[in-house]
């Protein structure tokens, strides 16, 4: 019997410790933890871990004044497909918005050799409403309470799907 998905929404606004309970996720602590205090944590798990099909590879979470759940980040080292799209339209219906990287509008670069040398660039990109089949760079969903995004970063063969509280 297959596993029923996790609803990342329904942490949103409620205690990290609520989430850690999740029996699906087999989280093991990496990093700063907001149980030690800190306002964000980054974990990784203890076994191969799937979200609609997708296998993900980290979670992070980021966490109010009150150390309530604001944002849910899940990293996948991979493109997410069809197939995982298509459950993401069947659980939150269609996409408001679907766009891509149209035009570099312009792009600076700066230098620091404050103790290290490093080089910095700042890019501005105009973007352009596409649909599914166009290779999107965002998809996002607004819904009353809160929003999903997911990016694709094509070049890092990864994706990153957001789940943040509005209210």
């Amino acid at each position: 019997m297959k596993e029923k998905a996790i609803n990342f929404v329904d942490y949103l606004g409620q205690p990290i410790e609520e989430l850690l309970k999740e029996k699906n996720l087999e989280i093991v602590k990496n990093g700063l933890s907001a149980l030690e205090g800190y306002t964000s944590s980054v974990f990784e798990f203890a076994k191969n871990t799937e979200y609609l099909g997708t296998q993900i590879n980290s979670l992070s979470v980021t966490l109010d004044e009150k150390k309530l759940i604001q944002l849910i980040t899940v990293t996948s080292i991979s493109i997410i497909d069809k197939c995982c799209l298509d459950a993401f339209i069947n659980k939150y219906n269609n996409p408001t918005h679907i766009s891509k990287i149209d035009k570099l509008i312009y792009e600076s670069k700066s230098t620091n050799k404050d103790g290290f040398h490093q080089q910095l660039r700042k890019r501005k990109y105009s973007t352009k409403e596409v649909s599914l089949n166009e290779t999107p760079n965002l998809i996002l969903w607004k819904k009353q309470d809160y929003k999903i995004e997911i990016k694709f970063h094509y070049k890092h063969n990864a994706t990153q799907i957001r789940f943040y509280k509005t209210n």
